[in-house]
Order: structure tokens, then C-alpha cells, then sequence
């Protein structure tokens, strides 16, 4: 309450007024430019939606797309919407949306074994310590992880230490203060002894003088004593009876024959069924004829020598250090060491990962503790608490603040966008753990894949059936538009955490931190999709094809010959993994001899008429990324020297021969989402679902679905869907707008069609950023588009006008590019069929919101009328300054009404206060025909209505 004195001129009677003046206007709009997407990714969280800002932060969470099936009619790849949808929001002049991945229940996380690395563990103190190959998970399910190659590097850095005290268990060490690399709780130091590594981690590091002697040292604690020891040539058995490998199914494979090499390391042969190959860094376990004893070794060197057939057996020679558990034998070391009183140099011992995906991305995390710790945890230091996307996007933090990621490093740019994340994470467990190294690479030369699993890509997408289902929450299916808001909140606050509501409804908020009322717009591109089935009959992905003939050896039958130029044996292809959904995959060969170089060909046909060299060099493996669907074939051959072998029998690879296949189209799911769509934007009030049909619909089909969307016939309701819209629920059309024909944009030399709803949210967040959200935007050419589908590069009048009653919104071509041709949302009723009146609405009830909740605990009295009265009219008198509003004076734009007519004494007693707002919305401008023709010499005009 301010109290003002009326100035002496003019005079007026002598007295004290009281004022309420209304509460200054917030200049800024609430932001209408805002679109929610939900769909189909590759990567990313499942239970929470995510902000992003350009379309290089929508595919470092969420990837570059995904293939979800192949046409069964032309084997061509069938791709999933969200991820050119969210490209034409971009490219439309759309600055930031928010995004949902959706997927099915049995969605699976990919593992990667860490190369080199093996994790001791056990369920607490005095426990037995237990091993295993170290691995970590993808960040997020799904297939997106499945061509990213992990690779570690240890660092090692000395430590002078004197033993201070060891207890049988804990051991404090004396360690020098001018170190480079200070101790840290969660490293792991290493001591050697004659015959024995003792591995330890820092449980607690003072930089005190614990002995008063003047020189400063820094007093470490280790706990989680264990040892490892290497096995040589000498040691008892020292050929292995069997060997395991996590990238291998599980089961051990017998070893053939085994030698110690000369400088110590360990080699054996074994036969392996065709699968995924063991390769340099993987770590297998030893099983000797003492079933009590086992070791592990980090391979060094993989070789192939003999392969059967693409789907036989395979001989290989398995080259590597092992070690075993050296239980109890270090602690007469450390006594001994102890009693000495002398100085040992410890390693300080830190991991480096790095994470590639083809052709040439790569993301480092450095000085990661190599041990679980739960002060290294905590500060986000240690390889045992990397974060996944569930645990980063669920947290109560929003995506866009930078602190999102200060557990990775330089992932954000000077701005505090979203530059990268990595690719991996943690893997849930108990206990106590600890990564032990088997080998000392000095650089990330060994690199792994994602471990062999069993299921294709879409299974592990958990998208291996599609229907209605997987955009929304099933259970507010059932509700109408009016009961979905109170219903859904019920729902997500059923328990005493409240839980994420699952798709569209999604919309409806969750944790408040983490999904804001921002979204004004609703888009679920794969609304469209026809559905998929796994392949009847798949054909073979490797395939080995006879030896092509080729000129003979001249030297055949020749009684002398020159040794050093007999020919090599044929090098034979070893079948690997199928091809990934991308066109990705490797060639594996083997060595017919040592010290040979191999050449490597690629055609189209299965004769090698025209041809490729694609690779020259020592290398028994090679890596062919992004084909095309279809045939592709290969060959290699060897040569040593002057020598040489005959080139290899050919192998096809049929990329997308293995996972779905099409089937017919049917609109029944696709009617129950944009019914849902359609429920889900009214039952917020303050959105605008942006809804399009499948590419192969003309305009009578368009025109006949927009009539069944409007249906509210009890019999048009779908089976087993959703309720068509209700009589009662009419208000909801309006919050829905239809559009047709797709649009194709042109990357590098692909075509890539996709569905308009992105590039219209796109264009709607465009004009309200530069305009505001009351403008219609249509006939305003969109960007980046160089065709339209057949329907809408040249409509006749008669398909136009059959759209235009439909309340189809057709995309067109015009003299200024390709242009959305109208702006009708789906409602019958004339005065909110326009788009830009019902997005001024959603305005308006944003602001509306905004505003009320300050007068909340005023009380109601005739001064709360007048404040609100003011400062609802204030509000509406910017709108209509910024042409919201039509009429020429503000009293023929809008009216404030809290008379006592609307704020009736009963609903004051019952402590209700309300207000009616009446505005007249500016109408965009229909096209007015005037009709010119000539009449012998002169020009006529009518105009035609």
C-alpha cells in the first residue's frame, strides 16, 4: 500500500487518498518457442526428458538415429523420425526443445571389457578376495553403444615409502611429500617384491609428520591388501588345461598345445566355434589340471591360423602374461621389509579411458582411482562411479546447468552447452573393489568392443514390437482431457517418491527440477510408423562364395623350382560379428605365414569385374564402417617378399539381412497416439499438438483420417486403443493441428525424408521468438527443404481446397519456396480454428497462471478487485500494443470483468475470487481473389468470394 498526497495544483478538497497501484508487468513473455518431442533413439535416459539446445546436443545424448526395420517390400532401411524431426526444429529457427526417448520394457545395457584390466572384489573385510575381467556398462541401453571401442592406459607414478605400521590387514606407509601426483582416497598403490605385486587402496592420506622427525612425509593408509603373482615356465603345470573369455559365451575352450616363449610369456592354441573373436587386451582366465588353482592373462597377441568355414571352427594362438593369486604369500614380504627399516619406491597408480566411435570421435576421462571409495565417489574421481544417463538426467539438477557434468571432464564449452558426453559408465555393485592391471601399456594401444550379445539391435532397443503403448503412460489412456491433469498428478505422487510418467504424458511433470513446464508444443514423429516383425527367413550376413578362377601357376610341373618363390597358402576369411545397423562391421582373415602383408579388395560384384583396394598392410583384421543395405564382397590375399598366395575364396556381407522386416500399414496406433496427443495438449491447456500422416497418404486419405481424428462416434474408437474424443471433449481439437505431405532435405548424398511436424514446431518457436505467438506463420517458406512428397509439389485447386475443408494443413510448393499453405488447428468451431489463436490462448493462460499465484493470500476484498483489475488490464494492454489483439482501441480488444456478475457474494463466502477475461484475437488475413480478364481493349476486374 502506497500512501500519495495530491499535489496543490489544481486545488482539490483536503485529505488523504489510499492507492493500490498494480504490480509492474514482467516485460518478458512466458516463452511459447518451446517443443517437446518423444520417440525413438538409439542412446539416451528413458526416464527423463532432456533439454537441449542444437541438434549436435541432441546426438551426443541421444545419437545419430536409428534403424528400426527394413521396408519388406524394398529392403530399404527404415529409420526412426526423432531424429530428422529434431533437425527441422533446428533448421526452422527452433532454439531449444525438450526430448524423451521411449522404449519397451526389455531394453538392455551393452558391457565393454576394460583391455588389460582385472577387478578384484569381495563382499567386505576378511572376505576372500574373488576376480574377474573388468567391464563397464554403455551410459544409457540400446544399440547406440554398439560401435564405440574402449581402451585404458595406466599411470604410474613412484612413491619413496617407508613401512610406519601393518597390522595383518592395514599397512600406513611413510610416503615422501614431493610427489607430482599426491595420494588421494580410492587410489591404488602398488608395492613390488621379489616375486610378488601387492596391490592396495588409499583408505586415508594425512600430510602430517606422524614420528616427529623433521622430515616431512605424508602418512598413507592402505586396506584391501591383495597380491598377484606371475607364473612362469617353472611354476608346477604351467600349461593350462582350459581357458575362458568374457568375450566369448561361457564356456571354457580346450587348449590344444602350449609353449613358454623366450622371453617369458605364455602361448597357447585353442579351436573357437565362429563368434565374436578374442583380441589383444581381452582377458582370459586359465584353468590348469589343479582345479583349485586358476590365473588370469591379458592377451597380447591374438593370431587366426586355420578356419574350417565361415561357420566352423577356428585355430588360434593365445599370447600373454599370466599371473595368480599370491593369498598370504606377501605378508612375510612386508615384515621382512619392515624389520629392514628401508626405503621402497611404491607406485601411485591412476587409470586414463578412452572411448572411439568411428570414423575418428574419441573422449578421454584421466586420473580416475582405480579402487571403490566412497570420498573418490563422492568428488566423481573414481572408474567405479562413472555416472550413467538415468542417474545424470534424473538428478536435481536441470540438463542445462554445468555442474550436470562436472564429474566428466571439459564436456561443456565457455557458453555451458553440451559438448559430449562418455560413452560408459559404472556397473551397479557391493562390496569392496579394486582394478588390478595385467599389463603396462604406455598408451591406449589396445581398444575393445561392446561384448557379443545374443540379441539384435532392436531387441536390445527394446523396441521389438511397436504400438500406442510406448508414447504414453497406459494407465491415464482411459481419462478425458478433463480429468487427465489431476489424474496423472495422482498418479506420479502414488508413492512417497514421486515417480516419472511415461511418454507424452511425460508433459504432465514429474520431479518439478527435472521436467519444467517449458514444452508448448507436442511432436511424436513416430506416431506414423507402420510397425515391424522379426524376419521370417533372414538371409546369411557372411556368406564364403567358391575361389574365382585365376591363371595358372607357371612354375606347375616344372622339376625344379625356386623355394623362395613358391606360392603362399591361401589367406581364409573368419567370420565375425553381423553387421551393425549402421553398415559397420569387421573383417577378420588368417596367416598363412609369419611376417606377411595382405591386400584387401571390395566390390559390388560377386566377380570382382570393378573393384576397390581398401587395404595394405600386416594387420589380420580390418574394420569397413557405414555401408549401404545390399550386397557387398571381399576378398584378400597375401605375400611375403617375392611371394605370394592366390586371392582368398570371396565372402558377401549382407547388410541388413538379420532383425524386422515391415508390416502392411494399418492406422489404427497411429489414431490412438494423436488421440492421446490431442487429450495431452488439452489437458495441460497451454500446448499444441503438431500431428502428420505417413508418407504415402494423398489428399483423399488425408482429407477421410482428419474426419475419423474429428469423429466422436462411440464406434470409431479404436480396438484395444484409446476412446475416440468425447462430445464433451470438442475443446481438445483445437489443441491439434494436422499437416501433410513429408518434406526431404539433402546431407551429404543421402535424401532424407522425414514427417513436417519438427520443421512446423520449428517454424511456430520461430515466429513467437521473433514475432510472437500470436502470428500465423503460414506462407513462410521453410528452410533447408528441396522437395516435397507428391501431394504438395504441384496440388491442383481441387486438392487444396479438399485439404483446406479438411483442416489439413498442406505443404506446398510456391514461387517462394515450400510453404505450410494454411494455419487450421482440427476443431469445427470457426472462432478457435485458427493455429495462432489457440497458441495466443496457451499464451494466455501461461500468463494468466503467472500472474495469479501473486495474489493468492491477499484478501478478498474490494481491494484485490481493483489490483487484479489493474493489473490484468496492464498485461492485456501490452498483448495488444504488440498486436495481439484486433480492433483499433484497446475497449474493442479486451475486457476485464470482475464485476459482481462473475465475483458473486456465494463464491466470496466459499473463498473463491473470480475474473473473466474477453479478448478478440488478430486474425491473420485470408486471400482475397481478384479476377482480371481482357474485353477487346480493356482490362476487367471482379472480385470473387
Amino acid at each position: 500500500m502506497t500512501l500519495i498526497f495530491d499535489p496543490p495544483s489544481p486545488r482539490r478538497l483536503p485529505g488523504v487518498r489510499f492507492e493500490a497501484p498494480p504490480q509492474a508487468p514482467d516485460d518478458a513473455l512466458p516463452r511459447m518457442d518451446i517443443a517437446f518431442f518423444v520417440g525413438f533413439a538409439a542412446s539416451g535416459p528413458l526416464t527423463a526428458a532432456v533439454a537441449v539446445e542444437s541438434l549436435t546436443e541432441f546426438e551426443t545424448v541421444f545419437g545419430a538415429g536409428i534403424v528400426l526395420a527394413r521396408d519388406a517390400v524394398t529392403g530399404e532401411p527404415v529409420d526412426g523420425l526423432l531424429h530428422p524431426a529434431v533437425r527441422g526444429f533446428f533448421s526452422q529457427g527452433g532454439r531449444r526443445c525438450w526430448v524423451l526417448r521411449v522404449a519397451g520394457a526389455e531394453v538392455r545395457v551393452s558391457r565393454f571389457a576394460l583391455p588389460s584390466l582385472l577387478t578384484a572384489w569381495r563382499d567386505g573385510p576378511g572376505a576372500a578376495w574373488r576376480f574377474e575381467p573388468a567391464t563397464l556398462s554403455a551410459r544409457s541401453p540400446g544399440s547406440g553403444a554398439d560401435a564405440v571401442r574402449v581402451a585404458a592406459r595406466i599411470v604410474a607414478a613412484p612413491a619413496p615409502t617407508r613401512v610406519a605400521s601393518f597390522d595383518g590387514a592395514i599397512l600406513a606407509l611413510r610416503v615422501a611429500t614431493d610427489l607430482a601426483v599426491a595420494p588421494r582416497a580410492g587410489d591404488v598403490m602398488r608395492l613390488t617384491f621379489d616375486d610378488v605385486r601387492l596391490y592396495g587402496r588409499v583408505a586415508a592420506a594425512s600430510a602430517t609428520d606422524p614420528d616427529g622427525s623433521g622430515v616431512p612425509v605424508r602418512l598413507v593408509t592402505l586396506a584391501g591388501l591383495v597380491a598377484l603373482r606371475p607364473i612362469t615356465a617353472t611354476w608346477p603345470a604351467p600349461i593350462p588345461e582350459a581357458v575362458a573369455l568374457p568375450a566369448l559365451e561361457p564356456f571354457s575352450l580346450a587348449v590344444t598345445q602350449g609353449e613358454w616363449l623366450t622371453d617369458g610369456r605364455l602361448c597357447i592354441g585353442v579351436r573357437i566355434a565362429a563368434q565374436r573373436l578374442p583380441q589383444a587386451g581381452d582377458v582370459a582366465e586359465l584353468t590348469f589340471d589343479d582345479a583349485s588353482r586358476n590365473a588370469w592373462m591379458a592377451l597380447d597377441e591374438v593370431e587366426l591360423f586355420e578356419a574350417t568355414g565361415l561357420d566352423g571352427q577356428i585355430k588360434a594362438t593365445l599370447t600373454g602374461s599370466p599371473w595368480e593369486d599370491a593369498e598370504g604369500a606377501w605378508r612375510v614380504a612386508i615384515d621382512a621389509w619392515q624389520s629392514a627399516g628401508e626405503a621402497r619406491t611404491a607406485q601411485l597408480l591412476r587409470v586414463d579411458l578412452q572411448t572411439s566411435t568411428p570414423p575418428d570421435a574419441q573422449s578421454v576421462l584421466a586420473d580416475l582411482s582405480m579402487a571403490s571409495d566412497s570420498e573418490a565417489s563422492a568428488a566423481g574421481q573414481s572408474v567405479f562411479d562413472l555416472p550413467d544417463d538415468e542417474h545424470v538426467f534424473s538428478s536435481d539438477a536441470l540438463p542445462s546447468d554445468a555442474r550436470l557434468f562436472a564429474q566428466e571432464v571439459a564436456q561443456r564449452d565457455a557458453r555451458g552447452r553440451l559438448r559430449s558426453r562418455f560413452a560408459l559408465a559404472s556397473e551397479a555393485a557391493t562390496g569392496e573393489r579394486m582394478l588390478l592391471p595385467l599389463g603396462e601399456a604406455e598408451d591406449f594401444d589396445a581398444a575393445l568392443g561392446a561384448l557379443q550379445s545374443p540379441l539384435v539391435a532392436l531387441e536390445r532397443d527394446g523396441l521389438t514390437a511397436f504400438g500406442w503403448r510406448l508414447f504414453a503412460e497406459p494407465a491415464l489412456a482411459v481419462e478425458s482431457c478433463d480429468m487427465l491433469a489431476d489424474r496423472a498428478a495422482a498418479l506420479r505422487d502414488a508413492g512417497r517418491v514421486p515417480q516419472p510418467l511415461r511418454g507424452m504424458h511425460a508433459a504432465f511433470g514429474g520431479d518439478p527440477q527435472v521436467f519444467v513446464d517449458e514444452p508448448t508444443l507436442l511432436a511424436i514423429p513416430d506416431a506414423v510408423q507402420a510397425g515391424w516383425r522379426p524376419v521370417a527367413a533372414p538371409v546369411a550376413a557372411w556368406t564364403e562364395l567358391p575361389a574365382l578362377s585365376e591363371p595358372p601357376d607357371p612354375c606347375t610341373g616344372q622339376p625344379f623350382r625356386d623355394c623362395a618363390a613358391s606360392p603362399l597358402p591361401r589367406p581364409r576369411f573368419v567370420r565375425g560379428p553381423d553387421p551393425l545397423a549402421d553398415g559397420s562391421f569387421t573383417l577378420y582373415w588368417t596367416r598363412p605365414a609369419n611376417g606377411v602383408q595382405y591386400e584387401l579388395q571390395e566390390s559390388i560384384n560377386a566377380d570382382f569385374g570393378t573393384f576397390a583396394p581398401i587395404y595394405d598392410g600386416p594387420a589380420m583384421r580390418f574394420d569397413v564402417l557405414g555401408r549401404k543395405p545390399g550386397e557387398t564382397y571381399y576378398r584378400v590375399r597375401a605375400s611375403l617378399g617375392e611371394r605370394g598366395s592366390r586371392w582368398s575364396a570371396p565372402v558377401r556381407i549382407e547388410i541388413g539381412a538379420q532383425g524386422f522386416e515391415t508390416v502392411p500399414w494399418t492406422q489404427e496406433d497411429m489414431l490412438s497416439i494423436h488421440r492421446l496427443m490431442l487429450r495431452t495438449a488439452a489437458g495441460r491447456g497451454d500446448m499444441l499438438a503438431v500431428l502428420a500422416v505417413p508418407a504415402h497418404f494423398s489428399v483423399p486419405q488425408a482429407a477421410s483420417y482428419a474426419m475419423t481424428l474429428r469423429s466422436t462416434r462411440a464406434d470409431a474408437t479404436t480396438v484395444d486403443g484409446p476412446a475416440a474424443i468425447g462430445k464433451d471433449e470438442t475443446r481438445a481439437l483445437s489443441h491439434g493441428a494436422l499437416h501433410h505431405p513429408w518434406l526431404m532435405i539433402r546431407r551429404d548424398e543421402s535424401a532424407i525424408w522425414f514427417p513436417p511436424d519438427g520443421s512446423v514446431c520449428g517454424q511456430l518457436a520461430a515466429g513467437a521468438l521473433e514475432r510472437g505467438a500470436w502470428i500465423a506463420v503460414a506462407n513462410k517458406p521453410l528452410r533447408d527443404v528441396v522437395a516435397l512428397g507428391a501431394t504438395g509439389m504441384r496440388p491442383t485447386l481441387e486438392q487444396r481446397q479438399r485439404m483446406l475443408d479438411a483442416q489439413v494443413n498442406l505443404l506446398r510448393s510456391a514461387p517462394a519456396g515450400f510453404v505450410v499453405s494454411s494455419a487450421d488447428t482440427l476443431t469445427p468451431e470457426a472462432d478457435w480454428r485458427p493455429v495462432n489463436v489457440r497458441r495466443l490462448m496457451c499464451l494466455l493462460r501461461r500468463l494468466v497462471l503467472r500472474r495469479g499465484v501473486t495474489y493468492v493470500f491477499e484478501p478478498n476484498d474490494d481491494t484485490l478487485r481493483r489490483t487484479v483489475e489493474r493489473g490484468f488490464e496492464t498485461l492485456l494492454d501490452d498483448l495488444f500494443r504488440r498486436g495481439a489483439f484486433a480492433g483499433a482501441r484497446a475497449p474493442a480488444a479486451y475486457r476485464v470483468n470482475v464485476g459482481a456478475d462473475i465475483d458473486t457474494p456465494q463464491r466470496r463466502d466459499a473463498g473463491q475470487f473470480w475474473i473473466e477475461l474477453q479478448v478478440a484475437p488478430a486474425l491473420p488475413l485470408s486471400f482475397l481473389t481478384v479476377r482480371l480478364w481482357r474485353n477487346g481493349e480493356r482490362v476487367l476486374s471482379r472480385e470473387t468470394h
